[in-house]
C-alpha cells in the first residue's frame, strides 16, 4: 500500500510537470502571435512572422519578405532565427541570430557570423549583420 502511494505521487508529479511545460509557447509561436517592431542599427520597422514560414519587414510603403525558421540544436537551449533571403542574382542569402529575451517582452537577435552563408557576408547589408531587437508592437 505503500509503494502504491508513493507511485501515485510520482506520476501526479510528473503529470504536472508535463503539463507546465505544455502550457508554455515556443518561441515560434510567440513571434506568430503579434506583429513587432524589427529594430536595425539604423531602422525600426514592422515585423510580421506568419506561420508558414514567412517573415514581412517594412514600413506601410516597402515592405520585404524572407524565408525564416526558428531552431535548436539537440542538447542546447540556444535557440537560432534563420532568415533566408534571394539577392537580386539569384542567390541564397542566410543570415543566423542566437535569440535572447529582451526585458521588455521583446528579444534580441545576435548575428552569428560562421553561421550565416558566403552570399550574406558577400552580398548582405550591414543592417541585417548587426544586432536586431524584436520589440512588441504598440498598436
Amino acid at each position: 500500500m505503500k509503494k502504491l502511494k508513493y507511485v501515485l505521487a510520482l506520476v501526479a508529479v510528473l503529470l504536472v510537470g508535463v503539463s507546465l511545460t505544455a502550457c508554455g509557447k515556443s518561441t515560434t509561436e510567440k513571434l506568430q502571435s503579434q506583429k513587432w517592431d524589427f529594430t536595425t542599427k539604423t531602422d525600426t520597422m514592422t515585423a510580421k512572422f506568419k506561420k508558414n514560414g514567412t517573415l514581412i519587414v517594412g514600413t506601410q510603403l516597402l515592405t520585404a519578405s524572407y524565408d525564416y525558421k526558428v531552431c535548436s540544436p539537440k542538447n542546447s537551449k540556444q535557440e537560432y532565427l534563420m532568415i533566408k533571403d534571394k539577392s537580386d542574382s539569384n542567390r541564397i542569402i542566410k543570415y543566423v541570430y542566437t535569440i535572447s529575451d529582451d526585458k521588455n517582452n521583446g528579444y534580441v537577435l545576435k548575428p552569428v557570423q560562421k553561421k550565416m552563408n558566403l552570399w550574406a557576408k558577400i552580398d548582405g547589408t550591414d543592417n541585417m549583420k548587426s544586432t536586431l531587437k524584436l520589440s512588441p508592437k504598440g498598436e
